[in-house]
């Protein structure tokens, strides 16, 4: 989806700004960015500063750069604000995120050179057909899982890790969400691209 939306970019000589599902986990914006080579990735693990961004859009403007795409998490935020979010019974935690990537196009307007667009791509991202890789991996995992009821070993999950499909006991995944840590190896690759995280 961040692919197609680099064309329009492009064209329109703008920005996309792309926001993506994640709660308070930055990712699918993380990993969907890194992917499709967006310019900019916005977490909430990394509250973003509002100068540095302008900078870094303006800078590309003056550059020539045709177009800009921006993918930025649900629950992202600039540093000393709070995510935006509304009211929501049915959630888990009584709260919904989402509203940054409008929020975000309309500050790049008023603040850059740039035209601003957003996109909010919500359970688009789960619409697609399965690649070769989702296929292996889910077979890989369904033949584990079975493999984990016939010999009777219950209170285990089925995880993908380093590479490898392998169990871990239920209480290695439960508990807080698994955040993005600033060093990973992502985040890291992201400052070597030269894209703005």
């Amino acid at each position: 989806a961040v692919d197609a939306l680099r064309a329009t970019a492009n064209a329109h000589h703008r920005v996309m700004v792309i926001e993506t599902m994640g709660r308070t986990a930055g990712w699918i914006a993380l990993g969907g960015g890194l992917a499709s080579y967006a310019d900019a990735i916005l977490i909430p693990e990394r509250p973003f500063n509002r100068d540095a961004l302008k900078k870094f859009l303006t800078d590309a403007h003056t550059k020539g750069n045709p177009g800009m795409v921006v993918v930025v998490s649900e629950a992202a935020k600039a540093l000393g604000e709070d995510p935006i979010f509304t009211e929501n019974k049915t959630s888990p935690t009584g709260i919904r995120f989402g509203g940054i990537g409008e929020r975000t196009a309309k500050w790049i307007e008023t603040n850059t050179p740039w035209e601003a667009r957003h996109v909010v791509l919500g359970h688009l991202q789960r619409a697609h057909q399965p690649t070769t890789t989702d296929r292996f991996l889910t077979a890989s995992m369904g033949a584990k899982a079975a493999e984990l009821v016939m010999k009777g070993q219950w209170n285990r999950a089925v995880v993908y890790r380093d590479g490898r499909v392998l169990d871990a006991p239920l209480s290695d995944i439960q508990g807080e969400p698994r955040v993005i840590d600033p060093s990973h190896r992502w985040v890291k690759l992201c400052e070597v691209l030269g894209i703005f995280i």
